[in-house]
């Protein structure tokens, strides 16, 4: 009698536990990435804020510079009208 071959009733696994583990997968590597995106936009966000805070300090000093030349010339064309004699 030939030798007869036996299929397991069934599988080790069943389809439903094979898709949800490639699911489980799936879900792992995207909640990782989107750490990894949250992370990075914090830290970029916090470089924004910085060069933000950064930006209106030079503007304060971009305007008390102004102020202070506009101060200067006044100063002088005051100097200069009282040396000429009327």
């Amino acid at each position: 009698m030939p030798p007869t071959l036996r299929a397991p009733k069934r599988p080790c696994f069943e389809i439903d536990d094979i898709a949800r583990l490639d699911v489980n997968a799936r879900y792992a590597e995207l909640r990782s990435v989107v750490h990894g995106m949250e992370t990075h936009i914090t830290h970029l966000t916090a470089r924004v804020q910085e060069e933000e805070h950064r930006a209106d300090i030079a503007e304060g000093r971009l305007i008390a510079l102004e102020e202070q030349f506009i101060s200067d010339a006044e100063e002088e064309e005051e100097e200069e009208e009282e040396e000429i004699p009327a």
